[in-house]
């Protein structure tokens, strides 16, 4: 399902900054400030741009986005907090992978998060600044895939287009 009104891409204009959505994971004020402001991104979305089936899909999405972002808002302890990240990080790359933005934004995994089984975030930038383990590891991790305005996937080190 793709847009064709130019404004609908803008549906995840901050959602996709992922600035302050990478840094939820670090307290609760900013945890909750984060998924706040997804929250108020998509209840910004102009769903009159949206008929027939892409308009049943999206509503799909939506749910999911709205449950984990509540999750997020309403997670105390850090470790509820890098979950319900990693829920919300899931459901946007889906989301963005079924209705692309114009910016390109990364997704990064990590393969330590979680015991080793590792998890995605979004980002706006190649470099690595990876959520799950603040200062300790910033950078460790690696860009699987770009979405959005280009839509690329790395195998054995080199970009497929």
């Amino acid at each position: 399902i793709r847009f064709e009104d130019p404004k609908s891409y803008s549906c995840f204009s901050s959602a996709t900054g992922c600035a302050s959505i990478r840094a939820a994971p670090s307290t609760p004020s900013i945890s909750k400030t984060a998924a706040d402001n997804v929250k108020r991104t998509i209840d910004e979305i102009d769903m009159g741009l949206l008929d027939g089936d892409a308009h049943t899909v999206w509503m799909d999405h939506l749910k999911e986005l709205n449950a984990a972002s509540e999750s997020l808002s309403r997670a105390s302890e850090l470790a509820s907090q890098r979950e319900a990240f990693h829920q919300l990080s899931q459901q946007l790359a889906k989301t963005i992978r079924t209705f692309p933005v114009r910016q390109l934004v990364y997704q990064a995994f990590c393969p330590m998060a979680f015991d080793d089984a590792g998890a995605i975030w979004l980002q706006p930038e190649e470099e690595i600044t990876n959520p799950y383990f603040g200062n300790m590891m910033p950078g460790c991790g690696e860009i699987q895939q770009t979405l959005g305005a280009i839509e690329t996937e790395k195998k054995d080190g080199h970009e497929q287009r």
